[in-house]
């Protein structure tokens, strides 16, 4: 689904609250200027939606790239790289969603040159993976709902008892 413009929901019980995951993606080939302004304003109305203004959103913007193992094995990757270090290579770090949300994350993501640094970042570290290309930017949107909140009800979202799965909506961003 890297190559499809796209919203994941799920949510993860927290005492008596849920908390709601969101995760849109972008690929690659719509990461233009030209495309972008109309992208991220659909992202803000989806953030509208279905998280309240009390449930203290955040946002984080991770990708989806290609790393080639010691010159040779390809393999794809999704969020951060390494597990015990979130941070690297995450291309924005959690902030909240604020009224500067579209004009700030366009801008990010305009920065064709930054992102492949922030990525890359992962050469510098003890690794012998190098950055190849990115596939897509992934961004991670989480607040705090109310377990009876209407975006649970209209997402079909249920949250298991015990050790079952999480049951996850995906959709494409219209």
């Amino acid at each position: 689904m890297a190559n499809t413009l796209n919203v994941s929901h799920t949510v993860v019980g927290v005492t008596d609250k849920f908390i709601l995951l969101t995760n849109v993606n972008i690929p690659e080939h719509l990461l233009d200027i030209h495309t972008l302004p109309d992208i991220v304003s659909r992202i803000k109305r989806l953030i509208e939606k279905y998280y309240s203004p009390s449930s203290q959103t955040t946002f984080e913007v991770t990708g989806s790239y290609e790393l080639v193992f010691k010159g040779q094995v390809s393999t794809i990757w999704k969020g951060s790289f390494r597990p015990r270090d979130p941070k690297v290579p995450c291309i924005q770090e959690f902030i909240a969603v604020t009224n500067g949300f579209v004009a700030n994350l366009t801008a990010l993501l305009s920065n064709r040159h930054y992102i492949e640094q922030k990525l890359r970042s992962v050469k510098n570290k003890d690794t012998q993976f190098e950055f190849v290309r990115l596939i897509s930017i992934i961004i991670n949107i989480q607040g705090y709902i109310s377990k009876n909140h209407f975006s649970v009800v209209e997402l079909g979202l249920k949250y298991p008892k015990k050790y079952g799965r999480r049951n996850i909506v995906t959709y494409p961003l219209y």
